[in-house]
């Protein structure tokens, strides 16, 4: 079986540690993504006896996903404290070419990148003046959208990928 001219193109023993660490960042802003829109919008509901605004879902998110990236960083650097090279090397290869984790990243870039074009739009629309106060709701307002389009990008990996790409499966290949 061939390889493609990315998988050819991939050395792993360029970056292992930037290419884990990466990884780790990226999933931990999913998982507080993940989180802080799960247990925000339902407490967000109820505060607000209806629907809650898109901007307080948003600003939930954005400070769970911060969390969640702080959280994994610093689980990361303590799991990886004793790891010598070869460790990075097989961690970083078996993340590169893992089809699931490929898959999840590619849905999440979109769903990230989505929603935070949409979110920073409108904040940026709603915004009389930019000024100093502004950019930081833009900024914040990106940030948050990013987090609540990954969590929808979430959603639709898990619910439309088949067999093999199970997270159980996923799971297995990352730790084994």
């Amino acid at each position: 079986m061939g390889m493609t001219a990315v998988e050819e193109a991939y050395d792993v023993g360029a970056h292992p540690r930037r290419e884990l660490y990466q990884h780790i960042m990226v999933k931990g802003f999913q998982f507080g993504a993940f989180v802080g829109t799960a247990i925000g919008l339902p407490v967000l509901a109820v505060r607000a006896k209806g629907a809650p605004a898109l901007d307080d879902v948003g600003y939930v998110a954005a400070v769970a996903s911060g969390l969640g990236v702080g959280l994994s960083c610093a689980m990361g650097a303590a799991k990886a404290r004793g790891f010598d090279t070869a460790q990075f090397e097989d961690r970083a290869y078996r993340l590169h070419y893992n089809a699931g984790q490929r898959r999840v990243d590619h849905f999440c870039a979109v769903g990230g990148s989505v929603g935070a074009v949409a979110l920073g739009v409108r904040a940026a629309s709603a915004a009389p003046q930019i000024d100093g106060a502004a950019l930081k709701n833009v900024a914040l307002a990106a940030v948050g959208g990013a987090a609540i389009g990954m969590t929808v990008a979430l959603l639709a990996h898990v619910a439309t990928m088949r067999g093999s790409l199970k997270p159980v499966a996923m799971t297995k290949e990352i730790l084994d």
